[in-house]
């Protein structure tokens, strides 16, 4: 910096001298250093931090029901409890409004999930949210407002991980969904008048029970497909029109497309798949049913996959498939064998032990050489371009015979 001038010949006087100390970046010796925080594995991986419970008292408690009291009793020297169907119905009216979300992985923390519910889900009052079991969470709305809203989520993925959405009822199980779910579903070409929220709410009461409109029908900005969502029965037939009759004589039919067909399995009980493509149903050596109804509730069959092909191609016990290589040679089969009694329909009824195992054996045996075999027949197309094709081929197709039984050689 320039020093200031001289005045009257005389120094300046250092005093007065007023420099601005040097920046200096370095922390003061006196100051103790503060610890900075340590990060969690959880921040570190990026997700959110654990977020708090709602607070109890923020939370309604379960009303009492009115019971009869009864004189204790036992049973086998055990306490006996009395209860009348009257007390459980109306200990179960207040569960009629609770949802269940089901996690087939990996369940993520209760807290996350809560605090995901209560402020992303748009409900008026906090929802109760607690742990049912290792892969159920139990979802308690407080009204009917509530509950519509959010039994008519479209989006179900949590912290990168899809649930599926079910309804309580007093008939639930663990290992069983149920068959009830809200779908959305479109109205095309329904005239303007007809799109009142009280026509539409009646359309839906005919096809299941409504549960609410979408945002654009309520303003009347989607005239063209009104939008309205139905808590439906998986298990029965979905109806694609419902007839309007206006008097007497004005009677139209109003074609239903459904935004989403969920499949229901009747066999196993459980949602994402038909009975037709039912793999439990396969392993249990149950046939597909011949009722187009059976496997698609709209009737439509999905086309069977390479593994239903091969199955359907199974051959009854004693007789045998004509080989490729000789068809002229004369097959040789084992005399048949007693037919096994039908399987059971029910999955959890006990097994006869009347089915002989032999037969099943061989099936299996058949349906896995099967899958064998077309992997040899792509490996010999691969081969074809080695100089000593048929060799390379010849023992290959004999080393692979050698492993399977005589009368798996012969298909």
């Amino acid at each position: 910096m320039a020093s200031p001038p001289v005045t009257g010949g005389e120094p300046p006087d250092p005093t007065r001298l007023d420099p601005s100390p040097p920046a200096c970046n370095a922390p003061s010796s006196s100051t103790p250093l503060q610890p900075q925080p340590r990060i969690s594995y959880k921040t570190a991986l990026g997700r959110p931090a654990s977020a708090h419970f709602i607070p109890l008292a923020q939370l309604p408690d379960i009303p009492r029901i009115p019971i009869t009291s009864k004189s204790p009793s036992s049973l086998n020297g055990k306490p006996l409890v009395n209860l009348s169907p009257l007390d459980v119905k109306l200990a179960s009216d207040y569960l009629a409004y609770s949802l269940i979300a089901k996690f087939s992985l990996l369940r993520p923390p209760v807290d996350l999930f809560e605090h995901h519910v209560n402020s992303s889900w748009g409900l008026k009052q906090p929802a109760t949210v607690g742990l049912l079991d290792p892969k159920h969470i139990l979802i308690h709305l407080h009204s009917a407002e509530d509950f519509a809203k959010a039994w008519s989520r479209e989006s179900k993925i949590f912290d990168n991980r899809r649930f599926l959405l079910l309804r309580w009822t007093p008939a639930f199980n663990k290992r069983k969904d149920s068959s009830l779910s809200a779908s959305w579903l479109r109205l095309p070409g329904l005239p303007l008048p007809y799109q009142n929220p009280a026509i539409l709410e009646t359309i839906g009461n005919s096809i299941g029970r409504f549960l609410r409109l979408d945002e654009r029908t309520k303003k009347l900005k989607h005239p063209m497909a009104p939008r309205i969502c139905v808590e439906m029965d998986l298990a029965s037939k979905l109806t694609d029109e419902v007839v309007i009759a206006v008097g007497t004589e004005d009677i139209f039919h109003q074609k239903i497309e459904y935004d989403l067909r969920i499949g229901f399995c009747s066999f196993c009980h459980l949602q994402g798949h038909f009975e037709g493509n039912c793999r439990r149903k396969l392993l249990h050596g149950v046939p597909p049913s011949a009722d187009p109804s059976s496997s698609s509730p709209q009737g439509n069959v999905a086309p069977n996959s390479s593994n239903d092909a091969v199955v359907s191609d199974g051959l009854p016990a004693g007789i045998q498939r004509a080989s490729a290589r000789r068809p002229n040679r004369t097959q040789v089969s084992d005399p048949p064998a007693s037919l096994p009694h039908p399987p059971t329909v029910c999955v959890n009824a006990p097994v006869s032990t009347s089915i002989q195992p032999s037969s099943l054996k061989k099936k299996k045996h058949i349906i896995h050489t099967k899958l064998v075999f077309s992997l040899i027949s792509t490996i010999c197309k691969v081969a074809l371009s080695h100089p000593n094709c048929h060799t390379v081929v010849s023992h290959f197709n004999h080393s692979v015979r050698c492993y399977l039984p005589p009368y798996l050689c012969r298909i």
